[in-house]
């Protein structure tokens, strides 16, 4: 192969390329065949011309190449085998001014997290309090039973991002686990932009269904992951995350629509006498304890964790 730099040469069909804008070769010899004016050029000069590289074309026409699908390092097959981890940016504030989230994916079970941040240098502090929380069990959105005993992380998978930095990559080596980093620039953590593609698709409809405004964009979240991780799932042999992470059959009959309108029982120790002993609100998750639920009530603007709630 020749790298050819424009100028002046004496091939004809280089020439025709470049009077036409750097067309392909094979549509310059399509329209020889259809005796358009101007492609005087021979085979021999067209198969030359073919052969080589033009430099034009090369700075201006070059892509990234298309992503190798071939597996370069065995699969995990157990629970935090290997870590995915990938920011994303929302574009609005939630109630807490929290525009980006962490989206965090086990590999071998399936199972996501979403962690909420004002600020890209809250992630290592954020994937701290996750590594701390959901190797034993413990969490909101994630499971509520604890393992018999913690699991070790083998990799952390993350793009080149420097929220991913030396910082980051210390602390990884430090719980025992290897950190995994794409190629710098053109490189992606697929399996998590996958996920953060639906993702995004399952905020929206929660919301557009609740009515709720993009305030409660970090609610859906989590209220979406807290289901998605006990749905039964193809690729694990019609088992949910939640089992293959726990060994435990999720309780499904607590799961209510994101939004459903509902009455929140007040204590007495948070009322008067002659004050009302419910509120109205809105579900918007779910608690850490079994049939807990977080309630929105516009009345008041809070946020209440009950579990006497009445749909």
């Amino acid at each position: 192969v020749i790298w050819v730099l424009p100028g002046k040469h004496a091939n004809r069909a280089r020439i025709a390329h470049e009077r036409f804008n750097h067309v392909p070769y094979d549509e310059l010899l399509r329209w020889k065949k259809n005796g358009m004016a101007g492609m005087d050029f021979t085979m021999a000069e067209w198969r030359a011309a073919k052969a080589s590289i033009c430099g034009s074309c090369a700075v201006g026409k070059m892509r990234k190449k298309p992503r190798n699908r071939e597996r370069t390092t065995p699969k995990a097959t157990r629970a935090f085998g290997r870590i995915f981890v990938d920011l994303f940016f929302m574009g609005e504030k939630d109630r807490e001014g929290r525009s980006i989230g962490m989206f965090i994916l086990d590999e071998a079970t399936a199972c996501e997290w979403v962690k909420c941040l004002r600020h890209k240098n809250e992630a290592l502090n954020a994937f701290i309090q996750w590594t701390n929380a959901a190797r034993r069990g413990f969490g909101i959105s994630e499971v509520v039973l604890p393992f018999r005993q913690p699991r070790p992380i083998g990799y952390v998978r993350t793009d080149n991002g420097g929220e991913f930095g030396p910082r980051w990559v210390e602390y990884v080596r430090a719980m025992g686990a290897t950190p995994e980093r794409s190629t710098p620039i053109e490189g992606h953590v697929f399996p998590a932009e996958r996920g953060i593609q639906t993702l995004k698709a399952d905020i929206r409809c929660l919301l557009a269904t609740s009515g709720l405004s993009h305030l409660f964009w970090c609610d859906a979240a989590a209220a979406r992951c807290f289901v998605r991780n006990r749905l039964p799932r193809d690729r694990l042999n019609n088992k949910s995350p939640f089992t293959r992470l726990t060994g435990e059959e999720p309780d499904l009959s607590a799961i209510r629509i994101f939004g459903a309108p509902c009455i929140v029982h007040i204590p007495a120790s948070k009322r008067t006498g002659l004050e009302n002993t419910a509120i109205k609100g809105q579900l918007i998750g779910y608690g850490a304890f079994l049939r807990e639920y977080r309630v929105y009530c516009p009345d008041t603007n809070r946020i209440y964790r009950r579990q006497s709630v009445i749909f």
